[in-house]
């Protein structure tokens, strides 16, 4: 059986490193000599790159660069998880990802809480007029407790 010699190509030059989601390893794009397309590889991959300043400069400026939450736009639960879909700084909407609370900012889950009971107490307020229920802080009262949870409307 004939084997087949596959090419080898020599790096050219580093272009980006990103840490993986899954387990948060690194991976740097690679810009190949005689190759047209680059491709994304294991840091562990790349030989010597402990040695490779350029390499090392990437990783070190990834590392540095944190990304922060604009704004928390939807939630779900994932399995038994509740994720949120969140809107990074410096970034369009398009690119928002789904993500655990736990790594969240606290004041992040608490605005976009405070934003959906809001958004749940005008939507009630307009379908609603505030003389069928009584005093409209009592209504106010009812409808944030629904939209918490803690009450359970029957009408």
């Amino acid at each position: 059986m004939a084997r087949i010699k596959t090419p080898t190509y020599l790096v050219k030059g580093y272009k980006k490193v990103k840490a993986s989601k899954q387990d948060g390893s690194l991976w740097v794009l690679i810009e190949w000599q005689g190759r047209y397309k680059d491709s994304w590889e294991p840091v562990t991959n790349c030989h010597e790159w402990q040695k490779d300043k350029q390499l090392q400069s990437l990783i070190a400026a990834m590392k540095e660069q944190a990304y922060e939450v604009e704004k928390l736009l939807d939630v779900r639960m994932h399995g038994k998880e509740v994720q949120y879909s969140t809107h990074w700084k410096g970034y369009p909407k398009s690119q928002a990802t789904w993500e655990p609370e736990a790594p969240l900012p606290d004041e992040c889950v608490s605005e976009f809480w405070a934003a959906k009971r809001k958004e749940i107490v005008d939507s009630k307020i307009a379908k609603r007029k505030t003389a069928e229920s009584g005093s409209e802080t009592q209504y106010l009262v009812q409808v944030c407790c629904v939209a918490m949870g803690l009450y359970r409307h029957t009408s």
